[in-house]
């Protein structure tokens, strides 16, 4: 995991700035004031093995 700081304002420039910085396979977003499960990661990893390579999963 990797954090960054952006000094634009507004969860657009934040969200950019995320994939600015990504250097991983997935890149994988949630709204600030979700708490996501915590099996959530491990869910998405399951749908791409069985579906092959995904561009978005949406819930």
């Amino acid at each position: 995991m990797k954090t960054g700081k952006c000094k634009k304002p507004g969860s657009y420039a934040a969200r950019n700035k995320g994939v600015e910085l990504a250097e991983g396979d997935w890149l994988i977003f949630t709204d600030a004031d979700c708490l996501p499960d915590s099996k959530w990661i491990a869910g998405i990893d399951r749908a791409v093995g069985c579906w092959g390579e995904c561009k978005v999963i949406c819930r």
